[in-house]
Order: structure tokens, then sequence, then C-alpha cells
């Protein structure tokens, strides 16, 4: 029937791995980030027990997804910061849901012994205590520092950080674009920012600062993308743009890889449920649900272009919301933007 056939159609417009790797992204990327940042500079001290594992989970998985991000032409918009944001509350009244409940960690507590900052000694040893808290700079007995901290981080540190991700993001999906003639019109959100940020689109677009101001809308937390083919087949790395294969490849490596450290790192605690109190592993489960997610949608999007490319010359494969005719090169596409203009364009020349 024909309403199966159009519902058929407009989730492939917007497949539900494009969403969550969208959604998972903006998490992962800047919460490995701070991961990284935070252990080597509030938690690690000369004298700590650093174990192979922590390497792994503290720095090799930024490392890895880092790779990730700027191997691909995924954007991070500048307002999926509410997301961050969101997560990080979340974490915080788990914090504080477990310090009210009475929990304990084992801990390395340099206060010193019965201090009463929320370290209660079992023996002798100072630095084998039992704590309140899940991270010393995460410690509501002595709530100024904390509050201090958190608020830091929330609301300095965070947009700081994913508007340079942000700014990242734009510059290689630039790079994606090298080699055309024009900046694609049906890609309306992404091209005025790039047009903004690099001059390319005349005065009239004001700067990087005018740029930043459109990504701070309601409208752009929505997690489609527009040209989701293009966006999640594409890469700014020449050998991926033109070898396909191995740039699904290299996704899929990220994924398995990382999903390996997952499994080690829960296997090195003791009971394994404890795994989960901490905001590492939290946010190292998060980057292996986003590293399967984008790995499932570059599968659909190089899937979705062999079968465009399978298509007799001058066939349709689809038409922009609002714009003009000509056969496009890309398939599907988002619901924000949108925009005139018609004529063929291929976000990267990737054939299978």
């Amino acid at each position: 029937p024909r309403w199966r056939l159009r519902r058929c159609a407009r989730w492939m417009a917007d497949p539900l791995a494009t969403r969550l790797a969208m959604l998972l992204q903006a998490v992962a990327l800047p919460g490995a980030t701070f991961v990284f940042i935070l252990f080597w500079t509030l938690v690690y001290y000369p004298g700590f027990s650093l174990k192979p594992v922590f390497v792994f989970t503290h720095g090799v998985n930024f490392v890895v997804v880092l790779a990730d991000f700027l191997a691909s032409a995924q954007p991070l918009p500048l307002i999926h910061l509410v997301y961050l944001v969101v997560y990080c509350f979340l974490y915080i009244l788990w914090s504080i849901v477990f310090d009210v409940a009475g929990l304990r960690t084992d801990c390395d507590c340099d206060t010193g012994p019965d201090s009463g900052a929320g370290c209660k000694e079992k023996g002798d040893d100072e630095w084998a205590d039992r704590c309140v808290y899940l991270y010393p700079s995460l410690n509501w007995r002595t709530l100024g520092p904390t509050i201090t901290l958190t608020c830091l981080l929330v609301f300095i540190a965070f947009p700081v950080l994913v508007t340079i991700y942000w700014a990242l993001g734009l510059l290689k999906r630039t790079a994606c674009w090298a080699g055309t003639q024009s900046l694609p019109a049906s890609i309306g959100r992404d091209a005025a920012d790039v047009r903004a940020c690099t001059g390319t689109g005349g005065g009239g677009d004001g700067g990087c600062c005018i740029a930043a101001s459109r990504e701070l809308t309601c409208a752009n937390l929505s997690l489609d993308v527009e040209d989701w083919v293009s966006t999640f087949a594409s890469s700014p790395v020449s050998y991926f743009a033109s070898n396909p294969t191995a740039y699904l490849g290299f996704r899929a490596l990220c994924f398995v890889f990382m999903f390996a450290v997952l499994i080690w790192n829960f296997f090195t605690h003791s009971p394994y449920w404890i795994t989960f109190i901490f905001l590492t592993n939290w946010t190292l489960a998060v980057q292996v649900l986003y590293h399967l997610a984008a790995v499932t949608a570059t599968w659909m999007a190089l899937k979705a272009q062999q079968q465009q490319a399978h298509q007799q010359p001058g066939q349709q494969v689809g038409e922009e919301e609002g714009g003009g005719g000509g056969p496009e090169a890309v398939h599907g596409k988002g619901k924000r933007g949108g925009g005139g203009g018609g004529g063929p364009f291929t976000f990267t020349e990737i054939k299978i």
C-alpha cells in the first residue's frame, strides 16, 4: 500500500541510527575530552596506583573518538551543548544520591585520617579510606569548592569546548566540499555557517559570531541531518573519500576496539557493578554506543549511495523540500534547512 511506502521513505530519509549518532556524539566527544582532562589534572597525583586500563579509559578513548570525529563529515551543532549539560546534571544528581543514600566506595583520600571531609578510616593506612564521594572534586561535604568547580565546568568550560568542536566541524566539512564550484544549497544551515566563517559567502553573513548565533535556536536541537547519506558516507580524509570500504572499516574498528576496552574495564572492578558508579564508565559506555550508531549509519549511507549508483542516469532520486528541479546526487534529506537550488551535486565523489 502507498501509505506503507511513504512511511518507509520517511524512515529512510532520517534513519534512527543517524539520530542516535548525532545525540551520542554530543555527549561522547566532549565527555571523553573532559574525562581525559579532569582525570590527569584533578584525580591523578604522584604515587597514584595507575593501572594499564586507566590509560585506555582516560586517554586512548579520547584519541579514538577524536580521530573518528575528524575522519567523518558529521557536524557538531553548537546547540547540542544542551545534551551534554543534561548528561552532566544527571551525573551530578547521581553523585548527590550516592552521598545521601549513605553509599561508600574505596578511594584514595589525601585529606588525612578522619578529616571530616568525607573520608572515614578503615585502618591505620590513611590511603585506604571509605569515602562518601565518587571523586574528590565532587565532594558535597565541601560544598563551596564543589559548586564552584561544577559551575565553571557547566557554564564556561563546556561551552568553550563545544564551540571549538563546532568550529572544527565546519572546517572539516569545508574540506569535504573542496573542489566544488559552490557550497551545496541543500545543506542550508551548515553551508551558511561555513560561508560566514570562511568568507566564501561575501560580507553579508557577518562572520563566525553571526553563524554561532544562528546555531543557538530551539529548531537546531533536532537530531535530523540534512543530506544524511552524504554526511555519513563522506570523509574529509582523502584516502577514506576514495575508499569508502576502508572508511566503514575504520569506524567499525573504532567500535570493536572501544567495546573491548569497555569489557576489559568491567572485569577489572570487584564487584563488577561498581564499574557503573563512576563518570568515566558512564562516558565510556556512551562512547561505545556512539561508535555502534555511527558505523551503522555509515553502512546505511554507503548502501544508499550504492543503490543510487545503479539507477538510470538522469533519474531523480529525491528533491529538496521547497527546492527547485533537477536531479539531486544526494539521496535523502533532513527536516531542517531545505533551501532552493537544483542541479547535480555530490558531497564527495564516492563510488562503491
